[in-house]
């Protein structure tokens, strides 16, 4: 298990995840106290990996997790579900998981079970994942043409919109961020969520 302390590179001028307010509410949003990342697969070499948080290119995330820690946030990455079972977790925690495409019946019940009661991100889902959180229909994959506003009940996501050039709605009725097929964020059962627009994480 690391820490990711690395410095990112410069932040772009036009976010993908933008808030109409103050960045500070973004990450109070979206993080309470720790965020556990896991990294599932076994690269030699987390550089180039996507949406890794030790990972400077285009496609890592070490720009969100600098930005995080800058805010507070302890941000802890486990590589593997056996690294996750020895992160502590508690009521404060979200765990996100970054290789959703890796995901198997077996590891999903052992993910389920360590995180307990704790914010659970998944982010990019396909459709074995989804399938094992209730959601029967398909995911779509979607191309955007300008911004996206979150749109929705939930008030944690007033004044969010979102930018990317691609991602994936989920048929649900009550999501945010929705489309024609469906919603970018969907929360299939309490303290669950499914996140499609992963480009919106990346330091690009």
């Amino acid at each position: 298990m690391s820490t990711a302390t690395a410095t990112p590179p410069a932040a772009p001028t036009e976010g993908r995840l933008r808030r109409h307010r103050s960045a500070l509410l973004i990450v109070g949003g979206l993080v309470l106290a720790v965020a556990v990342v896991l990294v599932l697969g076994n690269q030699a070499s987390h550089r180039g990996v996507p949406l890794d948080p030790d990972n400077p290119d285009p496609t890592g995330a070490q720009a969100l997790a600098r930005v995080l820690d800058d805010q507070g946030v302890d941000v802890e990455v486990a590589r593997g579900a056996d690294e996750l079972d020895a992160t502590s977790i508690d009521s404060d925690t979200t765990v996100v998981v970054t290789s959703t495409h890796l995901l198997g019946e077996s590891t999903i019940d052992r993910l389920l079970d360590h995180v307990g009661g704790s914010r659970l991100v998944l982010v990019e889902p396909g459709p074995g994942t989804t399938q094992a959180f209730g959601i029967t229909e398909l995911p779509y994959a979607v191309t955007f043409d300008g911004e996206r506003a979150a749109d929705c009940a939930d008030p944690t996501y007033d004044g969010l919109s979102v930018q990317v050039d691609s991602a994936i709605e989920y048929p649900v009725a009550d999501g945010c961020f929705s489309g024609k097929e469906g919603a970018l964020l969907a929360e299939p059962r309490p303290g669950v969520v499914l996140f499609g627009a992963g480009d919106a994480l990346t330091n690009d």
